[in-house]
């Protein structure tokens, strides 16, 4: 792990991403298909991504349209992390990121940010993530 950061997004932004068409039509694919993992993309309205540079120090991503998303269904296998990337935690549920021996629990709007070679794995609820960028 190489940081992790609260309150990133403000609630207006995670109401925002929550309502999202293709986030909604990606939880229904989730649920309908039985999948522990979706991953999709939606474009990024310009203040989110200002939220995530200013908050990060780090991550711009005014060059790109559109961003991956994640949702993950309660609990995964541990997957190893090929880039150095951040996932934004969007719901507020239960549950725990796993990265290599450090725990962290999932808080809404909360960014963490994982080297390569980290191996990572979730724990508990459903978890949309923003992410990997």
């Amino acid at each position: 792990m190489l940081a992790q950061y609260a309150n990133v997004l403000c609630e207006y932004e995670l109401v925002y991403l929550k309502h999202n068409r293709a986030v909604i039509a990606a939880e229904d694919y989730i649920h309908r298909h039985g999948l522990p993992v979706h991953s999709f993309n939606i474009l990024l309205p310009d203040v989110i991504k200002h939220s995530i540079k200013k908050a990060t120090r780090e991550f711009d991503l005014f060059s790109r349209d559109f961003i991956p998303m994640t949702w993950i269904r309660g609990e995964t296998e541990p997957v190893a992390v090929e880039k150095e990337i951040l996932l934004i935690s969007l719901l507020d549920t239960e549950g725990y990121l796993i990265a290599g021996e450090d725990v962290f629990e999932l808080q809404q709007g909360a960014a963490y940010i994982l080297k390569p070679g980290t191996q990572i794995k979730v724990k508990g609820e459903d978890v949309l993530l923003l992410g990997p960028v």
